[in-house]
């Protein structure tokens, strides 16, 4: 089950991608390139095990903003 994919291509869809650092949004490219090719094994080291939306969640807080996320 690709997760990560489905859940990072709505929120593309509905947010812009500049509301997180560039280094965050290339960890949420990282994040969508492993769990294609590998769907698990170093997806946890980049994701943390964390739902989508607590990951995201996570992604606000380390780009400096707070999160208003929509869906």
């Amino acid at each position: 089950m690709i997760i990560y994919t489905k859940y990072f291509s709505g929120f593309t869809k509905e947010n812009d991608q500049h509301n997180v650092s560039s280094d965050q949004f290339k960890r949420i490219m990282n994040i969508v390139f492993v769990e294609g090719i590998l769907q698990g094994t170093l997806l946890t080291d980049l994701s943390g095990n964390l739902d989508p939306k607590q990951l995201v969640r996570e992604m606000f807080m380390l780009s400096g903003d707070k999160v208003t996320l929509q869906g």
